[in-house]
């Protein structure tokens, strides 16, 4: 997950989200369903995609989004870039990078970009010929007003699942609001199924999707009269082909006084019982955490967490906590670290399922 760092007092106070996956380990799992296509090819070449790039979206200095390309193998590389449409798919424009060296990086800006159009929205499919490449997304609203500024970023994805998992998308009044971004990564049209499961009470909801390849699709809760305002709701999307997610979070539109917001790229499917987390916070310089911990398995599971002070090395005041209850399939388990008994600092998170001792 990635913050405005520059703007981000009021996520910090309010919730500073991680989000962490946990499966039920190779016993009834949700087993990985990586498809090559959209696999990066080791030293040979691969493709890389944007699932959200926009122009001037809302206005003259509403969101853009600027991105970064870099070389991070060995040899020379002819970089193409294509854009599609969200609008209608259309193949908007195609750039060609000739000769990008080993380590070096182009960027491209959008808002100085011809021939996408002022308020237009777009994926990227981005395919390099001889080496790997990697790309950062940059997103910025309210650039030359200081009311409302607000910076994401999010990274591009080299490979996708047809499974994958969001925990946290909502859309709550006056505090957060999350859209949710899919790309086709395959190479055929995936048919896409979104279920929405409340982390606590009330029914889920099913949205569908069909998306050419290489292009995107936004789910916006605000233009979705199936999703309940003020609710809070893991993600669960299946797809007929590889894709990919990103999930941006807005605090307090459309009345923003000072920005704050985060990306986070959904998780895949996989079989790990295990999940890593490097930082979490209660009250430490303002900073708070709330940890949402999603059921990637077929079955219900306990999911469990070892918080381990920072700087603790050996985890010898560690702390154990479990889930009050089995979470379901898709569900998730809300850990708000200010509702706690956990005591104020920093810590590393260890997440595990009952299977995964």
């Amino acid at each position: 997950m990635r913050t405005a760092t520059g703007w981000h007092k009021r996520l910090a106070s309010a919730a500073f989200s991680a989000l962490v996956l946990v499966t039920a380990g190779a016993s009834g799992s949700a087993r990985a369903a990586t498809d090559e296509p959209a696999r990066a090819l080791a030293d040979v070449g691969n493709a890389v995609y944007l699932p959200n790039v926009t122009k001037m979206l809302g206005g003259e200095d509403g969101w853009q989004t600027p991105f970064i390309v870099q070389n991070v193998g060995g040899t020379s590389t002819l970089v193409h870039l294509a854009f599609y449409s969200f609008a209608d798919g259309t193949l908007v424009k195609t750039r060609v990078v000739p000769a990008l060296d080993p380590g070096k990086s182009f960027f491209h800006d959008p808002n100085g970009d011809a021939d996408l159009a002022a308020g237009g929205q777009y994926s990227v499919v981005i395919r390099s010929s001889a080496s790997p490449v990697v790309a950062l997304v940059n997103q910025h609203q309210n650039v030359r007003t200081s009311n409302g500024q607000a910076a994401l970023s999010y990274q591009g994805l080299s490979q996708g699942s047809r499974t994958m998992y969001a925990p946290f998308f909502t859309n709550v009044e006056g505090q957060w609001l999350t859209t949710l971004v899919v790309q086709n990564l395959g190479m055929r049209p995936a048919d896409v199924t979104l279920t929405f499961q409340p982390h606590v009470l009330g029914g889920t909801v099913v949205i569908s999707r069909t998306i050419e390849p290489g292009r995107s699709s936004a789910i916006d809760p605000r233009y979705e009269p199936q999703l309940a305002r003020g609710v809070l709701y893991g993600v669960t999307l299946r797809a007929t082909q590889p894709i990919g997610v990103v999930v941006n979070g807005h605090w307090g539109l459309p009345r923003l006084l000072t920005g704050s917001g985060f990306s986070y790229n959904a998780a895949p499917a996989n079989d790990r019982p295990t999940s890593f987390l490097p930082y979490i916070a209660k009250n430490a310089g303002s900073r708070s955490t709330s940890l949402y911990v999603q059921n990637s398995a077929t079955r219900d599971i306990t999911p469990r967490v070892l918080l381990c002070p920072l700087n603790d090395s050996l985890c010898a005041g560690g702390l154990n906590r479990s889930a009050p209850r089995p979470i379901p399939p898709g569900g998730v388990w809300d850990l708000s670290l200010n509702a706690s008994d956990i005591p104020d600092g920093e810590y590393s998170v260890y997440s595990y399922s009952d299977e995964g001792e």
